[in-house]
């Protein structure tokens, strides 16, 4: 507290992206609420693997599976998840879950914090 919230320019080694931030590109063809205040998404990688997704709406940066970045993203699925068939799903949009959605299969947002340095 007596230092405030910020991290000197000297104290960092290096800056780079991180493999939880999902690129604006992938960001943009997720669109609205599949539930009330929770928005559900199936993501198809490179190798063509489906891995479901979920947030709260806090988009900056999610959980991945093992041995994949969000680079590894080449389709969004709105409104669906993974279901025990590991096959795509489609979730009802409405005030509900509906149908087999299964939130301990679904990959989620993760806290983040803003660092603001002059000069960079």
């Amino acid at each position: 507290m007596a230092t405030g919230n910020r991290i000197n320019i000297y104290d960092i080694a290096s800056i780079e992206k991180s493999k939880y931030a999902f690129p604006a590109s992938v960001l943009k063809n997720i669109h609205g609420e599949t539930t009330m205040g929770w928005t559900a998404f199936v993501a198809k990688m490179k190798d063509g693997k489906l891995f479901g997704f979920g947030t709260s709406f806090s988009f900056d940066f999610f959980q991945m599976p093992e041995n994949y970045s969000a680079d590894d993203i080449v389709e969004i699925i709105n409104h669906s998840c993974i279901c025990e068939n590991k096959k795509i799903c489609e979730v009802k949009q409405g005030p509900h879950f509906t149908g087999d959605y299964k939130e301990s299969t679904t990959y989620r947002e993760r806290p983040f914090f803003d660092c603001y340095i002059d000069g960079l």
